[in-house]
């Protein structure tokens, strides 16, 4: 009991750091936006991050680390996808604000249901039901609402920085369902540290072609010891915490409980950056876009669950036959 109480406790804890750590990821990336630019503030995040990563394989999982890394291929493909979303994000966050580009990236949810429609059998019946339907439209309507800051002004809904959020929400859905594949295979914390290295390498290698990332070496103590934290806290501390959390509470919850974080990077953004507050159409919106994005996990939660009891039911109908012989 105190062992399972322990356990609950860390995960707990787990579940903080990953919320603390993705909550100021955004902001981190704005308070640094004039110090770096987009390919070269991606490529020192993951250095850092991918570095913490590292070690705490070589601590847990040193096999599968040097396993992966003599034999990167399975996740060469991912690493890529995964370069070209980190400066996706990192520009439209450079264009946005903190909350909106948390917000806008929740629509990835959605995504990642209709990703798995078409890639795995089991997840079709969740596309047919009708709440996930209307959870969808739901997180349609809201995200418009999120991208629409004044009515009056329907053009800078379409900025450069929300349409690179919104091909984010995209391309994260499919890094999950490209990633849920590989998992299967791989332990998520050793895989995610040879992507991140890949993806620092890859981030390194584009701000050399197309930026000028010796510029980095100019910067000041404390501009370098925030873009280590941001690295450290968002990709190296969050990613292993939030698998830990989710090995210990189950996928649903840890999900629902990470839709506070655009809130909490909204109340972060309050004190840290300024001016970066919500229209009342934005906050309507982001309310809405919660509300489907909610009910789509409900929905994901019911299909799992259902799935579960389904494979019990068959495992007792199998065994029943043996135990009848036996008797």
């Amino acid at each position: 009991m105190r062992s399972s109480s322990t356990n609950r406790i860390t995960a707990l804890g787990a579940l903080g750091i990953s919320t603390l750590g993705w909550t100021f990821a955004p902001i981190f990336i704005r308070l640094l936006r004039n110090d770096y630019e987009p390919l070269t503030q991606g490529f020192l995040r993951y250095a850092f991050g991918a570095s913490l990563l590292i070690v705490i394989c070589l601590v847990y999982h040193r096999g599968a680390l040097f396993s992966l890394m003599r034999n990167p291929t399975p996740v060469i493909g991912i690493s890529i996808l995964n370069s070209v979303q980190q400066y996706a994000w990192t520009s439209g966050t450079y264009g946005s604000t903190a909350t909106t580009a948390q917000l806008i990236v929740k629509l990835s949810i959605v995504f990642v249901v209709i990703f798995a429609f078409l890639l795995f059998r089991e997840e079709r019946a969740v596309i047919r039901n009708p709440l996930y339907l209307f959870g969808t439209a739901l997180s349609l309507i809201g995200v418009a609402g999120v991208l629409i800051r004044d009515p009056n002004d329907l053009a800078q809904a379409f900025t450069s920085g929300n349409m690179f959020l919104l091909f984010c929400a995209l391309s994260w859905a499919v890094y999950a369902v490209w990633g849920k594949h590989i998992v299967g295979d791989i332990h998520p914390l050793p895989m995610f540290a040879v992507v991140a290295s890949l993806t620092a390498i890859c981030l390194g290698a584009m701000a050399v072609v197309f930026e000028e990332p010796s510029s980095a070496l100019h910067a000041g103590i404390g501009t370098t010891f925030l873009v280590a934290i941001s690295g450290i806290t968002a990709i190296g501390g969050a990613h292993p915490s939030f698998h830990y959390a989710q090995k210990h509470f189950g996928s649903a919850f840890t999900s629902t409980f990470m839709l506070i974080v655009p809130l909490t990077t909204y109340i972060a953004s309050l004190f840290i950056l300024p001016g970066e507050g919500l229209s009342v159409t934005q906050g309507l919106g982001a309310l809405i876009l919660m509300l489907g994005t909610l009910l789509i996990i409900v929905v994901e939660n019911r299909k799992r669950l259902s799935t579960v009891d389904e494979s019990l039911a068959e495992s007792d109908e199998t065994a029943s036959p043996s135990v009848e012989r036996a008797l």
